[in-house]
């Protein structure tokens, strides 16, 4: 006699992961309770025993047939590259943001050491090339470049005798002029020039007895009138003064400003 489990719904549930309820079990028409309680047993034995055979990944997919299933929830390639992008975009945006940085911190260096040489080095003066007659009068009044190794030895071969002031500076004399320099790291630098004798050549011819009338076509206006001077200077503050008298020159004084030196060529 066969069993057909499918009837005997309790008994299948009893039976646990196993399903029989399609599986029939021969028996015998006079079956006994202690009979029918072997059977079962029988068949639990030999569902686990089934179950032993199979790997842990068929027990956890739950698959009977020992197929391994693709699960559904794991992210696929589209998820990914999203997120992927954004991680990129940010790096990108980080770079741009430390070099920007590294640009405005150099910027910020190049302008402190600027504002750095202006305060506690020597005044640059102009590039003695190229100039208009104005500034030749004033950087270069004997006919020379009033400063370095030049200027001095050109001064003594004037016959200009030199000596150290109480105040450290070096004074030269010469009959109709007088000089005033001082000896820095970078060699000879003037600070005053007077002129009041018609023997020294001054640039241009615009020495003592000149005319106002001359004095203005090769020097032009003056940036400042007082008195009787003509006062001529640039940016640097060098000041050139001619002081007139009955329409000519009987005066002319030179000052530079501490320190001031020219770009070698």
């Amino acid at each position: 006699m066969l069993i057909n489990f499918k009837k005997i719904p309790l008994l299948g549930r009893f039976l646990g992961s196993k399903d029989l309820s399609d599986e029939k079990v021969p028996v015998k028409a006079s079956l006994s309770v202690e009979e029918a309680l072997a059977a079962m047993e029988n068949n639990e034995a030999a569902s686990s025993s089934e179950d032993e055979k199979k790997s842990p990944e068929e027990l956890l997919l739950g698959n009977s047939e020992g197929q391994t299933d693709t699960p559904s929830s794991f992210p696929d390639d589209e998820g990914v590259q999203p997120f992927e992008n954004e991680v990129q975009e940010k790096r990108r945006s980080s770079k741009l943001k430390v070099l920007l940085i590294i640009l405005l911190a150099l910027i910020f260096v190049w302008a402190g050491i600027k504002v750095v040489k202006r305060l506690l080095f020597v005044p640059q003066g102009p590039a003695l090339t190229k100039l208009t007659k104005k500034k030749e009068s004033l950087y270069c009044p004997l006919g020379f470049p009033l400063s370095g190794q030049r200027a001095h030895k050109e001064l003594q071969q004037w016959g200009v005798n030199f000596e150290i002031t109480p105040e450290g500076f070096l004074q030269g004399t010469t009959p109709g002029m007088t000089i005033f320099a001082e000896s820095t790291d970078v060699g000879f630098t003037p600070r005053s020039l007077q002129v009041w004798s018609k023997d020294v050549p001054v640039k241009w011819g615009l020495g003592i007895s000149v005319k106002e009338k001359e004095l203005q076509i090769f020097l032009g206006t003056p940036e400042e009138i007082s008195g009787d001077c003509y006062i001529y200077k640039d940016r640097w503050e060098n000041t050139l003064i001619y002081t007139i008298q009955e329409n000519k020159v009987t005066r002319i004084e030179w000052y530079y400003p501490k320190g001031l030196t020219f770009p070698k060529k």
